[in-house]
């Protein structure tokens, strides 16, 4: 097992990475917000324009309306939001994992 100094310490480096993803969690998921309702618009206008008696057509063509770069923006911003989730998921297990060192090492010293 590791000594307790060296826990504290990745402890602490770990709770400054967790900490630091918050912050940019928190702003790609700003910004995601803000990408989806451009997106929605640019559909619902694209929708509108469209002449076909099929729902399933005018949807398809809607979609296919939405500039490139804004659907190519959205996909992107999800991918790094789930990104961003999943490392602050194994960052927080991880400091989980370091606190149980720490507290059985204290048990330990406290029998020992």
């Amino acid at each position: 097992m590791t000594d307790p100094a060296t826990l504290m310490g990745q402890l602490d480096a770990d709770a400054r990475a967790l900490d630091a993803v918050g912050r940019e969690l928190g702003a790609k998921l700003k910004e995601l917000a803000e990408v989806e309702i451009a997106h929605q618009d640019a559909y619902d206008a694209a929708l509108l324009e469209v002449n076909e008696s099929s729902k399933e057509k005018r949807e398809a063509k809607a979609r296919l309306a939405v500039p490139v770069e804004l659907r190519g923006r959205l996909a992107r911003l999800r991918r790094e939001v789930e990104a961003l989730k999943s490392y602050a998921r194994i960052k927080g297990d991880t400091m989980s994992g370091r606190q149980s060192q720490l507290s059985a090492l204290r048990d330990e010293a406290r029998v020992g």
